[in-house]
């Protein structure tokens, strides 16, 4: 039996950055290129925190059974409408999928802790997590609290907690060296009401992310 909780009436804070995420179409083809090659044909998947499916529509080209976890109604509602199996929580599915991602999302949730043990008990014993997720504490700016960032992540941190969960660590590394000199210069000068000027993000997406990766 599947855990569903369907009264749950949840609203995601950070929809604007989802929107923003979604011109970001090369940065979200460099990350789908990180991880795609262990997806193999027929591979029970589930994307954690599916959002409006900016990468649920990417891995869902791979010949695959995908579904998704998302606590926003309108955004489940959407993924369901685009024929996605959606679930608002985690589902008890023991030992069952072949891969799990997750994209910017364990920076939402307060205990991520208690969610990486739960999606370590429905991954199959060599399947794979795949996390992407922001870093470095000293860069928190008014944008992550904008969007409901509770934190950002040293990789020493997270291999920690990922270990506590049972996971075993294939690669950990940090990404993206550019974003992080950008990420220091809106600390310091960007919006302190945590808004991100679209054209930025567009000439980052289109030109500094050749350089960056």
């Amino acid at each position: 039996m599947n855990s569903i909780n369907e009264n749950v009436d949840f609203e995601y804070s950070g929809k604007e950055m989802l929107n923003q995420q979604k011109i970001l179409s090369n940065y979200n083809d460099y990350i789908f290129k990180q991880f795609k090659n262990i997806i193999n044909d027929h591979d029970n998947v589930l994307d954690f925190g599916a959002g409006i499916g900016t990468f649920t529509e990417l891995v869902n080209k791979k010949k695959i059974n995908l579904e998704c976890v998302e606590k926003d109604s309108s955004q489940k509602e959407h993924l369901r409408k685009k024929g996605f199996i959606c679930y608002t929580e985690i589902p008890e599915k023991n030992s069952y999928y072949d891969m799990i991602y997750s994209i910017n999302v364990l920076e939402h949730i307060k205990d991520d802790q208690v969610v990486l043990r739960k999606l370590h008990d429905i991954t199959k014993q060599n399947g794979y997590l795949v996390l992407w997720v922001p870093a470095f504490q000293f860069l928190y700016s008014s944008f992550d609290k904008r969007v409901g960032h509770l934190r950002r992540y040293s990789k020493k941190g997270l291999i920690q907690k990922l270990r506590n969960s049972g996971y075993t660590i294939e690669l950990a590394k940090y990404q993206d060296s550019i974003g992080w000199v950008l990420s220091i210069l809106y600390k310091l000068f960007g919006s302190r009401k945590g808004k991100v000027d679209m054209k930025i993000l567009v000439f980052f997406n289109n030109t500094l992310l050749s350089i960056s990766i």
